[in-house]
């Protein structure tokens, strides 16, 4: 009788000992790949692609081994196999290797297509919505700054009605209104701007709404447009008719002097000098103010006719004034008060009344950012303001 060897653990097969190199490779592809992909995707198929990577690396996780169990009867040893039967078998276990590995690759690519092609299918109307937004917004003519902004936002949307509402919305919540008391509380008003504005008039409208709320025994008006006489006459007419006292102010001393005068009223009114926010005139204008240690506070006045870049020098140029708001002028002229939208939220200067009209007091009135905005809408004009040409500018400078 034979006694049973203890059969020696059986050496790993040719099989057994590549695999694990080959599925780390591929591991390792794997994962490179997937990596670079993900920056042609958006994040939200971040965890799509981690499951495609986990799935299929784990197709070739090797099996848990048996345990072992003794042989009732003795086996005959097995001779070894030939050299040539041993390279045989090798070169058809690497050879389904190489179509196990390529079956994989193809099972891969199929599921990053899939992610792909479902990508594609979410965003393909979002380009031509962004588009059409950017096309209503330059009609608006808001500002190019303004509008890739707005669209930059609803990017992947899909609906232009809702997108269209929801950027005039927030239009509406970024234009900054006001909340000016001054037809209350009155105080030392100048009306800094460029020339041919409507300073004066709206000098006029607010004195004459305040005179009919508080008397007008509590306001004065001070010119200190020394450069047009037409400018002194206007003033005193609209002195005349509402009965309040109207003075002319040469130079800071005088300016100076006179509200100390009217130290009794609750408004005084200061009717500056119009010119070109590129005068150098300006800076005598702006000294004769700043020398005065009174608490004077500086409203700017703007047409809401007048176009974008030259409001923005406009901006730049009274802004030593530090003005504590806006008043828009000429609503009424404007073919769309959207420059003017634009300049006031890039520049962040409340705006505090609008006029449009010339009656006095009653063409002047606090602002309402919805209507300004609806009144865009309104104005809307695609066709003139918008052209495919344009859109490809913007996309050449990097605005779209």
């Amino acid at each position: 009788i034979k006694v049973p060897k203890k059969p020696a653990t059986p050496a790993p097969t040719q099989r057994e000992a590549i695999m694990p190199k080959a599925r780390e490779a591929l591991r390792t592809e794997v994962s490179a790949e997937a990596r670079d992909l993900r920056h042609f995707f958006q994040d939200d198929y971040e965890d799509d692609f981690d499951d495609v990577l986990q799935e299929e690396t784990m197709l070739y996780k090797p099996a848990a081994k048996q345990a072992y169990s003794a042989p009732v009867e003795t086996v005959e040893e097995v001779p070894a196999a030939p050299v040539e039967e041993k390279e045989n078998s090798s070169e058809k276990l690497l050879l389904q290797m190489s179509k196990e590995i390529k079956s994989l690759r193809n099972t891969f690519d199929s599921k990053l297509s899939s992610i792909n092609f479902a990508h594609h299918l979410q965003n393909k109307d979002a380009v031509p919505v962004r588009t059409e937004l950017l096309k209503n917004l330059a009609g608006m003519s808001i500002s190019k700054k303004l509008s890739v902004k707005i669209a930059n936002r609803f990017a992947n949307h899909t609906n232009f009605e809702f997108v269209f509402t929801q950027a005039q919305e927030l239009l509406s919540k970024v234009l900054p209104i006001a909340e000016d008391d001054l037809l209350e509380t009155g105080g030392i008003v100048a009306l800094v701007g460029p020339t041919g504005v409507g300073k004066t008039t709206s000098v006029a409208k607010i004195a004459a709404q305040f005179t009919i709320k508080h008397g007008a025994n509590q306001v004065a008006l001070i010119t200190t447009d020394n450069y047009r006489i037409a400018a002194h006459e206007q003033l005193n007419t609209y002195g005349r008719l509402l009965n309040i006292p109207v003075r002319v102010a040469s130079s800071a001393s005088e300016l100076s002097h006179l509200i100390h005068s009217f130290s009794d009223k609750k408004l005084v009114l200061i009717d500056t000098a119009g010119m070109s926010q590129r005068d150098m005139k300006l800076i005598e204008q702006i000294n004769t103010l700043k020398e005065n240690d009174l608490m004077i506070k500086s409203y700017l006045v703007m047409s809401a006719a007048t176009e974008y870049k030259a409001m923005n020098e406009i901006i730049d140029a009274f802004h030593i004034f530090k003005p504590h708001a806006a008043i828009l002028t000429k609503i009424d002229e404007a073919a769309t008060v959207g420059s003017a939208i634009s300049s006031l939220i890039e520049h962040n200067l409340p705006l505090s009344f609008i006029t449009n009209g010339q009656q006095v007091p009653e063409d002047m009135r606090h602002p309402c950012a919805r209507k300004l905005v609806a009144q865009c809408v309104t104005e809307l004009d695609v066709e003139d303001d918008y052209s495919e040409e344009n859109n490809e500018a913007w996309v050449a400078q990097g605005y779209a």
